[in-house]
Formats: structure tokens, sequence, C-alpha cells
């Protein structure tokens, strides 16, 4: 999900914000926004660093500004990617949505206390368009109660008005 060039980014997809960014855009601003994310993981001397990065092959900036960078990340013994190759992730807007689950699992345990290393990992195996017929035919058939097969639960404690 991240932007690695952050200055051709802002110049491309958000011209105003560029502007408040770096006044004037400039090929010379543009290339040193671009450096800094690189150069800060190139330099840092914390490879011990919790790092989660997330990210699509789907997502039209991947290639550009995710994909040359992960080999920035060798050398960091808590670097983590999930690569989520779905199908229905359609764009960078989607990237987020469909990861929203695994975001939400690594911040609960970041928040308590648990630091999660996932590694290098692959999601994303849908198949939107597979024959789901077998499937839905069991779950017809055993989601429906079925006379006194499955009776109906019955709640004797607390009695009525006890507390």
């Amino acid at each position: 999900m991240p932007q690695f060039r952050i200055g051709s980014f802002v110049r491309e997809s958000m011209p105003g914000s560029a502007r408040l960014m770096m006044g004037e855009v400039t090929e010379e601003k543009v290339q040193f926004l671009d450096s800094v994310l690189a150069d800060t993981v190139r330099t840092s001397t914390n490879r011990d660093a919790n790092i989660y990065l997330i990210s699509s092959p789907q997502d039209e900036q991947y290639a550009r500004h995710v994909e040359p960078y992960l080999g920035l990340f060798q050398g960091y013994t808590n670097f983590n990617f999930v690569y989520n190759d779905s199908p229905l992730i359609a764009g960078h807007g989607k990237v987020t949505l469909r990861n929203l689950p695994t975001m939400m699992g690594l911040l609960n345990l970041l928040v308590d206390g648990i630091t999660p290393r996932i590694g290098v990992v692959s999601n994303g195996g849908e198949q939107p368009g597979r024959d789901t017929s077998a499937i839905d035919a069991y779950l017809k058939a055993t989601s429906q109660i079925q006379a006194e097969a499955f009776p109906a639960p019955v709640v004797t404690l607390p009695a009525a008005q006890q507390e």
C-alpha cells in the first residue's frame, strides 16, 4: 500500500498536495521526496524494527512503488510482508479494504504487546467464479430445523422474575 516514491506520487496524483508539500514543484524536490523512504530504510541502524508491509500485484502502484523496494528490507529481522493476490482487489483503493481483517488482527496483537512475526506470506486465493452449487445445496439442506431431530433450545435457568 505504500508509495515509496512520494514526490512522484503526489506530483502525478495529487498536484495540490504536491504544491503544499514542496512549494514550487521542481524535479529536484520530487527526486528528494522520492528518496526519503528508501534512504531511511537503507540507512536505518535499527535492523530489529517491526515492519509490516501489505500490498497486492493488483494495485496499479505495486510495480512502481513497492516491488522495486522489497530488497531494501533484507537484513531486517522482523520484516513482515503480506502479499495479497486476491482477484477481488481491483486497484489501489481496494487493497486496504481487502486486507482490513489482516490489518486489524496485526493492530490488535501489537496493542496487546504481542509482536507478530509472520515473515513473507501470501493470501487471497479466492475463486469468485467457481461452481458453489454443491456447498450451497449442502448448506440449504442442513441449515433448516428438521422437527424433533433438532429440537429448539429450552432455557430453564434463571427462572422467570429471578436475577
